[in-house]
């Protein structure tokens, strides 16, 4: 369990960094993630009863260490949604038969570059333009905040000197988190996901230590490339609103 608290404390690092706040329960063992948005106002859900959080919160993440009492409560009072997976790569290798050379991947440092990894983060994750308008400046606005924060790499993937793709990674002690892998719709189906993961795997090999993870929607076709690339599932969330 430890290893897995490991990985949910960099998804922590992401959430209070470019979703909200996130702070733990008076016993410490939930964590409460409020936001503006209420797609990232939650409840992490630990084994201690929830008490008064089930009136405060209306989503919860069920951990797999929330306990039977939670568990049965969450089954009886909420409705399951979806999953996410927690995935490792392990051994730190891809499974990349060929990588596309066309694809360019470049290192934000600026603000200018990161304008130009938001807009792409945007257009990739915002499927019209009614969306865009109401998550890419919120997006941004945490991307800009983070800027020089040492933690955090910003990542963009160029094919034919077009932005095209983005990702961004988080650092702590043991584990490297990977969070906002995206590609703009007219260029997928040509590896720039791949390329991005690529040179985020070469990039770690300085520090073989750190666990690299990410979190993706179970089922999705994300899992199935990431999985594909070597990833491995150790363990799910279940949320329930």
């Amino acid at each position: 369990m430890k290893n897995n608290q490991e990985l949910l404390q960099n998804h922590l690092e992401f959430l209070s960094t470019h979703r909200g706040v996130v702070q733990a329960s008076p016993d410490g063992d939930h964590w409460l993630v409020k936001s503006e948005k209420k797609e990232f106002t939650f409840v992490f859900v630990g084994p201690s009863p929830l008490g008064d959080l089930v009136n405060d919160f209306t989503t919860f993440y069920k951990t797999p260490w929330a306990g039977e009492q939670n568990t049965n409560w969450l089954k009886q009072n909420k409705k399951y949604t979806h999953s996410l997976s927690y995935m490792v790569l392990s051994p730190k290798r891809l499974n990349t038969p060929s990588i596309n050379p066309h694809v360019l991947i470049e290192k934000k440092s600026s603000l200018a570059h990161l304008e130009e990894f938001s807009l792409v983060q945007g257009k990739g994750f915002c499927s019209t333009p009614e969306v865009f308008n109401q998550w890419y400046p919120w997006m941004r606005k945490f991307n800009i905040a983070n800027l020089h924060n040492a933690t955090q790499t910003f990542y963009v993937a160029k094919i034919n000197n077009t932005p095209s793709g983005v990702a961004l990674t988080i650092k702590n002690d043991r584990t490297l988190g990977i969070y906002a892998v995206t590609t703009l719709l007219e260029a997928r189906k040509q590896g720039i996901s791949t390329a991005i993961m690529n040179e985020i795997v070469s990039s770690s090999k300085s520090n073989p230590q750190k666990t690299i993870t990410l979190q993706v929607l179970k089922g999705s076709y994300a899992e199935g490339l990431y999985k594909k690339l070597g990833l491995q599932t150790v363990f799910e969330i279940e949320i329930f609103s």
